[in-house]
C-alpha cells in the first residue's frame, strides 16, 4: 500500500516499525523504505503540494525510529532518499518542491543524531552523523561523475544540487529563530513559544561548527568537482551560469584553493587565488571554448582576495583581454557587492573602465545597443553618493552624448534613444558635489534639442521630448550656482537662433 501512495498505511508503518524484533529490523526496514520511496513517486503524492509535504516528513520520521534499532537500515535509507530526490526520475515540475522539504527534513534527522551523540556519548550515533555527510558526498559527486554533454541535464543536476546546498544553509540556520506570526492590534506583544519549541533546546555551539565545517567540506567538494568536470567536457556556460551566483554566498579564500588544487595538475603543489587565476580563469577567458559572461564574475570575485604585489600582475593581464570579455568584467565589477571592495572599486576607477565606457558609449549611438545603455547607467548611477568610475570617464560619456546630440537631424534614428539616455544621466551628475565640467554642454544641448524638433518628431516619441525638457530643468537647478550660472548664460545664447518659444 505505501508503494502505491497509501497514505494512512505510512502512518500505521511507524507505530509497526518500533516493534518489529531484531531479527527482523534490517530486512523489514528495507522494504518499508522501499515502498516510501516508491510511494513518493506515485502520482497520488507528487501532484499534491500537502501530500509531498507529509509523506516526506514520514520518511523522515521512519528514518528516524529506525536509526536507534538499525542504524545500517537508516544509512541506506538515507542514501536512496538522496538519490531520488536528486536523480532524473522526479517530474521537473515538482522536484523543486521535494528538493526543498527533503533537504528541510534532513537537516532535521542530522540534528537529532548529533543531539543523540552529544546526550548519550554513543559512536553509533557519531557514525550516523559522519555517513549521512558521507551520504552526501558521494550523492552529489556521483550525480556529476555521471552528467553527459548535454546541457539541458547539466543545468537541471546543477539546479537539484545547488538548491539543495542552500537548503542545507538557511534550514539549519533558521532552526534556532523566533517563529514569525501574525499579531493584531489588540494582541500582546509577548512572545509565547509553541509548546514544540519547549521541548526544542537551542544547538550548542559545537555542534554548529560541526555542522558549519562539515557543509563547507561538502560545498568545497561539490564546487571543486563541478569546475573539473566543466574543464573537461568545456561546458563553462551551463555549470558557471548556475554556479557562480551560489558562490557568493561562500566567497572565500579557503572555498577557491579548494578549487584550485582539484583543478591543478599537481593537487600536491601549493595553490593560492592568484595561482588559480594565472594557471586558469585567466586562460579560461582568454580562449575560445571556456570564455563566458559568469567567468568573468568569477575572475572578479578572486581579485580581492590577492595580496598587494599580486593584483599588479592582475591588473596587467586584465589588459590584454579582448574588449568585450573586459567590458563584462567592468559590468561586474560595477555590481554590489563587488563594487564595495576597496581593490575593485580602485580598479573601476583607473583608466580600464574609461576606455570601456566611451566605447560602449559610442555603440550604444550607432547601434543602439541595450546592452552598452546598461552599462554605462549602472557605472554612472551614485553609489553610496559617489561615482563609481573617475572624471574621464563621466566626462567621456557625457562629450560622446553632447556630440551626437548636437549634430543629430529630425530624421536620424539614434536621436530618441541618445536623448532618452541624456535625459537618464544629466540629473544624477548634477547631484554630485563636483560634476562633470563637460555637464554644462550637455544640458545646454538638450535644451537645444527641445528648440530645434517639435515633440511629436518621427525618430523621438512625445514622452521622450517631455523627460528631455523636465532632465534638463531638474539638472539646472541641482548643479552648483557657480556652474549653473555659466549654463544658463550659454543656453541664453542659444535662445537667440530660435523665434519660437515654449
Amino acid at each position: 500500500m505505501c508503494a502505491v501512495g497509501g497514505w494512512g498505511e505510512t502512518r500505521a508503518a511507524l507505530t509497526l516499525a518500533r516493534t518489529l524484533p531484531p531479527c527482523l529490523l534490517t530486512t523489514r526496514h528495507n522494504d518499508l523504505f522501499r515502498a516510501l520511496l516508491a510511494g513518493l513517486e506515485s502520482k497520488s503524492v507528487v501532484n499534491s503540494k500537502s501530500e509531498r509535504q507529509a509523506w516526506v516528513s514520514s520518511i523522515e520520521e521512519c528514518v528516524r525510529c529506525a536509526s536507534a534499532r538499525a542504524p545500517d537500515a537508516a544509512l541506506s535509507a538515507h542514501r536512496a532518499w538522496l538519490e531520488l530526490v536528486l536523480g532524473p526520475r522526479l517530474d521537473n515540475r515538482i522536484r523543486t518542491h521535494i528538493i526543498e522539504i527533503s533537504a528541510t527534513a534532513m537537516v532535521s534527522l542530522l540534528v537529532y543524531w548529533m543531539r543523540q551523540s552529544m546526550e548519550h556519548q554513543g559512536e553509533e550515533f557519531d557514525r550516523l552523523v559522519r555517513n549521512f555527510w558521507h551520504n552526501l558526498g558521494s550523492t552529489f559527486l556521483g550525480g556529476i561523475d555521471e552528467l553527459t554533454i548535454n546541457y539541458t541535464e547539466i543545468e537541471n543536476r546543477v539546479d537539484a544540487h545547488v538548491l539543495f546546498l542552500r537548503t542545507l544553509k538557511t534550514s539549519f540556520s533558521n532552526k534556532s529563530k523566533k517563529r514569525s506570526k501574525v499579531r493584531f492590534e489588540n494582541d500582546q506583544d509577548d512572545y509565547q513559544p509553541e509548546e514544540n519549541e519547549l521541548k526544542t533546546p537551542p544547538l550548542e555551539d559545537s555542534l554548529r561548527e560541526r555542522y558549519h565545517r562539515d557543509l563547507r567540506v561538502l560545498i568545497d567538494a561539490v564546487c571543486s568537482q563541478y569546475f573539473k568536470f566543466s574543464e573537461a567536457k568545456e561546458v563553462s556556460t551551463s555549470v558557471f551560469t548556475r554556479l557562480v551566483p551560489f558562490l557568493k554566498e561562500f566567497d572565500s579564500t579557503e572555498l577557491f584553493v579548494a578549487i584550485a588544487r582539484c583543478c591543478g595538475e599537481d593537487e600536491s603543489e601549493h595553490w593560492t587565488p592568484y595561482r588559480w587565476y594565472e594557471k586558469k580563469l585567466i586562460r579560461w577567458l582568454a580562449g575560445d571554448t571556456m570564455r563566458c559572461q559568469p567567468l568573468a564574475e568569477l575572475v572578479i570575485m578572486v581579485l580581492p582576495h590577492l595580496t598587494a604585489t599580486e593584483w599588479v600582475y592582475a591588473l596587467s593581464t586584465l589588459e590584454t583581454l579582448s574588449p568585450a570579455v573586459v567590458e563584462w568584467c567592468v559590468r561586474f565589477a560595477a555590481c554590489p557587492p563587488h563594487c564595495e571592495r576597496p581593490p575593485i572599486r580602485d580598479w573601476l576607477r583607473g583608466a580600464t573602465p574609461a576606455r570601456t565606457l566611451a566605447a560602449a558609449c559610442r555603440r550604444f549611438i550607432q547601434h543602439g545597443d541595450d546592452a552598452a545603455r546598461d552599462l554605462l547607467l549602472l557605472c554612472l548611477a551614485r553609489h553610496h553618493d559617489t561615482a563609481l568610475v573617475n572624471e574621464d570617464a563621466v566626462s567621456g560619456v557625457l562629450k560622446e552624448l553632447t556630440h551626437a546630440l548636437e549634430n543629430a537631424e529630425a530624421d536620424a534614428p539614434q536621436l530618441g534613444r541618445v536623448a532618452a539616455l541624456a535625459a537618464r544621466l544629466a540629473p544624477t551628475q548634477a547631484a554630485e558635489s563636483t560634476p562633470s565640467a563637460s555637464l554644462g554642454a550637455l544640458i545646454c544641448a538638450m535644451f537645444d534639442v527641445n528648440m530645434r524638433f517639435p515633440p511629436n518628431v518621427d525618430s523621438m516619441a512625445s514622452d521622450v521630448w517631455e523627460e528631455v525638457r523636465s532632465a534638463w530643468r531638474a539638472a539646472l537647478g541641482t548643479a552648483p550656482p557657480h556652474q549653473r550660472q555659466i549654463i544658463f548664460d550659454s543656453i541664453l545664447r542659444n535662445v537667440r537662433k530660435y523665434t519660437l518659444f515654449e
